[in-house]
C-alpha cells in the first residue's frame, strides 16, 4: 500500500468507504495544494507510484520528483526508507529541498543526508 499521507487520500481508502471520491473531489476546509495533491493521488495506484518513484514513464505531468515530494512530505520515516533508497534520497536531495514546505521536515532530512554521507557512506 502507498504510505498513508497526511493530505493525499489514496485509491483504496476512497473505495474502502473511509473517504468519499465526493469529500475528495470538492475538498472542503482543504487548502488549494492540498485538494490539488489529493485529485492526483486519487487515481495513482501503488504500482504506478513506485514505478514514478523508480523514474519509469511520467503520468501527464505526475513524474519522479513529484512523487519523491508527496512522499518526503507526507510519509513517515519509515515509509520513505522503504520507498527511496540513501543513495537516491542523497545523490537528488539538492533538487528536492527547496521545494519540501516543511521547514521541520527539510532540516530533519538535511540532518539524515549529511549524517549519511559522512558517517554511513555503505548506505548509500
Amino acid at each position: 500500500m502507498l504510505p498513508l499521507m497526511r493530505s493525499i487520500v489514496l485509491p483504496d481508502q476512497a473505495q474502502s468507504g473511509r473517504v468519499s471520491t465526493k469529500e475528495i473531489l470538492e475538498g472542503k476546509g482543504k487548502t488549494w495544494q492540498q485538494r490539488r495533491a489529493q485529485r492526483a493521488a486519487l487515481f495513482v495506484s501503488e504500482e504506478q507510484f513506485r514505478a514514478l518513484l523508480s523514474g519509469g514513464v511520467p503520468l501527464g505531468r505526475l513524474d519522479r520528483d513529484w512523487a519523491a515530494l508527496r512522499l518526503l512530505e507526507y510519509a513517515p520515516d519509515d515509509q520513505i526508507r522503504a520507498f527511496l533508497s540513501f543513495g537516491d534520497l542523497i545523490r537528488d536531495w539538492p533538487r528536492w529541498r527547496p521545494r519540501i514546505r516543511s521547514v521541520n521536515r527539510r532540516r530533519g532530512l538535511d540532518f539524515v543526508v549529511a549524517w549519511v554521507a559522512s558517517e554511513r557512506p555503505d548506505l548509500m
